[in-house]
């Protein structure tokens, strides 16, 4: 499968999904893009074998951790806004 291939299925699958984010491909992302932010940011890349790709993820552990999960199903809960709470 292509480079192209899973980044578009990725972009297909979580295009509803407020907090996660696909960035371009081949981007390259660390803690500090997502920090005190309730967002996982995904990345796809190149790898330098032959059919590889290497995926990355970066999430704040403690917003996108427990507190931020702890106001996300508070809100699913209750049917608010799935964004309220969250500056």
């Amino acid at each position: 499968i292509s480079l192209k291939k899973v980044h578009a299925k990725l972009n297909q699958f979580y295009k509803k999904d407020n907090f996660i984010k696909i960035l371009p491909i081949n981007s390259l992302l660390s803690t500090n893009d997502v920090i005190n932010t309730n967002y996982c940011y995904i990345s796809v890349c190149k790898s330098k074998y032959k059919n590889r790709i290497i995926i990355l993820s970066a999430i704040d552990n403690l917003i996108k951790g427990g507190a931020g999960q702890a106001v996300q199903n508070l809100n699913y809960y209750f049917g608010y806004n799935e964004k309220k709470g969250f500056v």
